[in-house]
């Protein structure tokens, strides 16, 4: 069952204090990873959001193509035609709560 967004009464709480929070730390990650996505010569998406999960991300595209099978449509097939890394931030779930380092 879905519920309309102006209908939704289960999730309407405000609290400025912790938005202005998260604020302050999303603008802080976009100037890094602006400034990280600078330091690069190739392709390179802008900074954005993903709603779904409401994490930051930025990606950096090389200049080695990827091979597409015929069955990829147009539009996938444009966004990934080569090899790319994605950075970025979220802010996480009790599923995990510390960050997690990667080597």
């Amino acid at each position: 069952m879905h519920t309309a967004f102006g209908a939704d009464t289960d999730h309407d709480s405000y609290d400025p204090v912790a938005m202005n929070l998260a604020w302050r730390v999303l603008s802080q990650t976009n100037l890094i990873l602006e400034t990280f996505a600078a330091e690069w010569s190739g392709k390179v998406s802008p900074v954005h959001v993903f709603w779904h999960s409401f994490d930051l991300a930025m990606t950096r595209f090389s200049d080695r193509v990827v091979p597409q099978t015929t069955s990829t449509d147009a539009v996938t097939r444009e966004a990934y035609s080569r090899e790319l890394m994605s950075f970025g931030f979220w802010f996480g779930d009790p599923g995990f709560p510390e960050p997690l380092r990667r080597t």
